[in-house]
């Protein structure tokens, strides 16, 4: 609330870059510095800042951010000298007429560079001991937006791609894989054990492991399977590719996944399985793009009129049974909104990406609508169905149909079509109407 209210009412005062903004603080502490222990009667003193003075407090800021990015590790005994420090600013910031930051900078024996990476409101510090400098750093620059399993190419430092094309050979059995890891520790590139630094790249990262696990269940290619010949109620998911072989599905302590929340951990550990559903799902609808179909006549459509989640019900299942099952099949110890509001994402972002892949831009807000609004319906009548989804939690008690039901009103909402007001409320008052009729039903038992 704060930060939307400075946005709506202080943005002209307060819009200052990093530069101006210490010279403003520069003003305002000699300003309280001059009226420091003022009487409330009496007038307030108004101090004239000069130049010189302006410079002195930003040179004292300057080295409070260079003594903060001191490295906390000691400095290398090799010959070469490879310990720098390095400034790094907005290339806005060369426009300031008044002043040279870089000349600025480098009289302080900071080596400076302007980046199209950095903030105009940000100075940034470096104490690099292996000459990685400012100017490097866009090689490992996450994407703006990702295009797909294959698309790095947005925005995306080489290092970045280089280290995204590697994991995604990599899994968890390395006698199945011809790439080696250098690394000793095995997880190294698991989301789970090592998230990356930048939170909203870790986003998307899961936001595409979680497409992936929608896609495969979609697309039947994450079975059920008997554990062995011997013991047939014990059963294991599998994915199965197009060829009918299965791969198992390891979790982090070696063992198969019998539980349902497992898929989504092993896919976690096994980019190669990733990488493969990805290119499952693309060859499955190859034929959908060559022969310019409408999302209704594509291989997605159909088989997601006609999957299951696991064993599975009779009759059509929802996409957002995904996540629902998911939860469902959570220990109450691992139980966690934060997977569960990012799986539900995927599903709404795959109905998304599988519209705007075969239809005219024109024509997709109201096709994803109807797609979200049946398949929250067919949610909400199977939940209503079958007490395997109810897990004894009545309807409007259950945090994952809530959360699907805000989460679709807010795309629904932000596509803007026509009376998308009222859908929103008949959606709404179907949960209403659907919860009562149970407790109905319940009462009459």
């Amino acid at each position: 609330y704060f930060r939307r209210t400075i946005r709506d009412d202080c943005d002209e005062f307060i819009n200052l870059n990093i530069i101006r903004a210490i010279y403003a603080e520069c003003t305002m502490k000699a300003f309280f510095d001059a009226n420091e222990g003022l009487a409330p009667d009496e007038e307030p003193v108004i101090p004239v800042v000069k130049e010189p003075e302006r410079l002195a407090y930003l040179k004292q800021r300057i080295e409070f951010g260079q003594r903060l990015a001191a490295s906390g590790i000691g400095f290398s005994s090799f010959a070469e000298a490879r310990d720098i420090s390095v400034g790094a600013f907005s290339n806005e910031l060369l426009s300031m007429k008044d002043l040279d930051v870089k000349m600025r900078l480098e009289a302080m024996g900071l080596q400076s560079v302007a980046s199209d990476t950095v903030s105009r409101y940000d100075l940034r510090f470096f104490n690099a001991l292996y000459n990685v400098t400012p100017d490097r750093l866009a090689r490992f620059r996450a994407p703006e937006q990702e295009t797909g399993e294959a698309g790095y190419s947005e925005g995306a430092g080489i290092y970045y791609t280089a280290y995204h094309d590697y994991i995604k050979t990599l899994g968890p059995d390395s006698t199945k894989s011809a790439t080696i890891s250098l690394h000793i520790d095995k997880r190294w590139d698991s989301l789970t054990e090592m998230p990356e630094i930048s939170m909203d790249d870790h986003y998307l990262e899961m936001v595409k492991i979680h497409s992936a696990l929608v896609y495969a269940v979609v697309h039947s290619m994450v079975k059920t399977f008997p554990s062995s010949r011997f013991d047939a109620k014990k059963r294991i998911y599998a994915l199965e590719d197009t060829e009918g072989d299965r791969t198992p599905l390891v979790v982090s302590n070696n063992t198969e996944c019998d539980e349902f929340y497992e898929v989504l951990d092993a896919l976690y550990r096994d980019r190669a399985s990733v990488a493969a559903i990805y290119k499952m799902a693309n060859d499955r609808n190859r034929f959908d793009v060559e022969y310019n179909r409408r999302y209704s006549e594509t291989a997605f459509f159909k088989d997601a009129m006609t999957f299951k989640v696991g064993d599975g019900h009779d009759g059509a299942t929802s996409m957002f049974e995904i996540p629902l099952c998911y939860y469902n099949s959570l220990p109450r110890a691992k139980l966690d909104g934060n997977e569960l509001s990012i799986m539900i994402d995927s599903v709404i972002n795959v109905v998304a990406e599988e519209v705007d892949r075969y239809e005219q831009e024109v024509d997709r807000p109201a096709i994803q609508t109807s797609r979200l609004e049946h398949q929250f319906r067919l949610l909400i009548d199977n939940y209503a169905k079958f007490e395997s989804l109810r897990k004894n939690t009545a309807l409007l008690d259950s945090q994952v149909l809530n959360m699907v039901f805000r989460k679709v009103s807010n795309r629904i909402k932000q596509l803007g079509t026509f009376n998308f007001e009222d859908k929103v409320e008949a959606m709404r008052a179907y949960m209403n109407e659907t919860a009562a009729r149970i407790d109905a039903a319940a009462a009459a038992e």
